[in-house]
């Protein structure tokens, strides 16, 4: 399978084809190191001048360990994103290997691109990309509802040539047929966009316009997972999904055919009932009633139609029956997605009362009687580097514009996860209580995710959990739940999406976009990415 290349090194792979393709019609060859201009440097093997590579210190980084940049720029040796994976313990070297030299007569080329979320605003690591053997309508059909998608799994279309994006969302194929439209795919879990390729030339890179491979907005653009989302007043999931690109028509109801169906979360019809009422959004701006959640999520035949389900914070744990309880451990051993935001933990906490429930080892739960953590509070999160997928998060955070490398602001910062089996979950993100809030301080979790099911083998599971003690719509404000023009509200006095009023994603809403689309991809352990599997 052919690995992609690193975008810091695509400076390198592109000049030596160029040096060789000349080298090999010509013989002309360059000078030497003397005629390299005061912005070059010379490579010796491809024998010619290319772009000196510089650090954040604006001096050239020779790739030798000695050779410091200063400051937290991925791209040294110390702490290099484009590595992706070295987590700083193995020096720069310079490149990767030189590739074969090019010889028109081979009949490939190469095509570079960049994978995005459907608004194309942030850039997506870890996808496949690939050229089938075939027409792209002979491709095995994308079919919604839970299943088991294991990266083993073999791409359809007996690929000629496959790549996975680096952690700016860029793959290079370098060993594409030679021709006219050049069928192209790019495809993690149930997300699927393809498009032509007007024209690829024997040892030329063509570059494929950024619009033809972000992910589909709508299920007319490719493929799309098949989404149930809940309302709930303390979060709002449903206006993150609106923000990363899918369009309007495909939110609906769920008796309507988007390809996201929206659910009431808790409400009651008692004025006089205890706790919250009416609380959570409930319908369009049109009037368009949400089916309730709880007379949706009790039904394993129900959840199995869907592939991801996406929880809000209800402002209070508020305990599910026994048939929900099984029903969702039902749906995510088959195949399902679960995104658990807060107090939606009752998922995993709780015990049903008939059955075993092995989601209650994942973790050691600090339930904290009232409120656990600071409604306005912020803290640092860090995140966690020790596996390849933690690694792969910091430096997409970086290249995505958050600063400091490795942390990023989490506001009304809770602390409901003491710590989790190591041996059946992955922690992701953590912070450090100060003893003025969360408890008395020490470190809380606030990502985690695990496989289901939960005791079964590697290659025998399904489905994924995440669990995110970060609300979606957390930033810096004024909690009063008055509408407020910095903060999305989830309410029946703001139905969807009268609520939704941010445009742009925040430093922990990009760190929940990651999470949701490592949640949609293909299964695998947490200590492995795809492009090494």
């Amino acid at each position: 399978m052919t690995q992609g290349i690193q975008r810091d090194f695509s400076w390198l792979v592109v000049a030596s084809l160029t040096v060789l393709m000349v080298a090999g019609c010509s013989d002309d060859v360059a000078g030497g190191e003397e005629d390299c201009a005061s912005d070059e440097q010379w490579n010796p093997a491809a024998e010619a001048c290319e772009p000196a590579r510089t650090g954040n210190d604006g001096m050239p980084d020779t790739g030798d360990p000695s050779d410091e940049d200063t400051g937290e720029d991925p791209g040294n040796g110390d702490e290099d994103a484009g590595d992706n994976g070295d987590n700083g313990e193995d020096p720069d070297t310079g490149g990767p290997p030189q590739p074969e030299p090019c010889e028109p007569a081979d009949g490939v080329g190469m095509i570079e691109g960049t994978v995005t979320i459907p608004s194309g605003e942030l850039p997506l690591p870890d996808v496949s990309v690939y050229v089938p053997d075939g027409p792209l309508d002979e491709l095995d059909p994308v079919d919604p509802g839970a299943s088991c998608v294991p990266c083993e799994e073999e791409l359809s279309g007996d690929p000629l040539d496959d790549t996975t994006t680096d952690v700016e969302g860029i793959f290079v194929l370098d060993e594409v047929p030679v021709g006219e439209d050049i069928p192209l795919v790019v495809e993690t879990g149930k997300w699927r966009r393809t498009t032509t390729v007007d024209e690829v030339e024997a040892c030329e890179t063509t570059y494929v316009d950024d619009d033809d491979t972000r992910l589909p907005s709508n299920r007319d653009e490719g493929e799309m997972p098949q989404f149930a989302v809940t309302t709930g007043e303390c979060d709002a999931v449903e206006c993150l999904i609106r923000k990363i690109g899918i369009d309007d028509e495909e939110i609906t109801p769920d008796d309507e055919g988007g390809a996201v169906h929206l659910f009431t979360g808790r409400t009651s019809d008692d004025d006089e009932a205890e706790g919250p009422t009416y609380r959570f959004a409930d319908d369009f701006n049109d009037g368009e009633e949400f089916t309730m959640a709880e007379d949706w999520w009790d039904d394993s035949d129900e959840l199995l139609d869907y592939d991801i389900m996406l929880n809000s914070c209800e402002c209070s744990p508020i305990s599910k029956d026994d048939d929900a309880m099984h029903a969702f451990e039902e749906f995510t051993d088959a195949g399902g997605r679960a995104f658990l935001t807060h107090y939606h933990y009752t998922w995993l906490s709780d015990t049903p009362s008939s059955g075993s429930w092995d989601m209650e080892d994942v973790a050691d739960w600090n339930f904290i009687p009232g409120n656990p953590g600071g409604m306005d509070q912020t803290a640092t999160g860090e995140i966690n580097v020790d596996f390849p997928k933690g690694l792969m998060l910091r430096d997409w955070m970086y290249e995505t514009g958050t600063t400091p490398l490795g942390e990023f602001d989490i506001h009304h910062v809770r602390g409901s996860v003491d710590d989790v089996d190591e041996d059946i979950a992955q922690d992701w993100v953590t912070v450090e209580g100060d003893g003025d809030f969360i408890g008395d301080g020490g470190e809380y979790i606030q990502y985690f995710s695990f496989n289901t099911p939960v005791y079964a083998q590697e290659e025998d599971q399904c489905g994924r959990v995440v669990f995110s003690d970060i609300h979606v719509s957390g930033r810096e404000m004024d909690m009063s739940f008055d509408p407020d023009p910095n903060q999305d509200m989830s309410g029946p006095d703001y139905p969807y999406p009268d609520g939704c009023v941010t445009d742009d994603l925040s430093d922990q809403e990009k760190a929940l976009v990651f999470m949701l689309f490592d949640l949609s991809a293909c299964i695998l352990p947490d200590d492995v990415k795809k492009g090494d599997w």
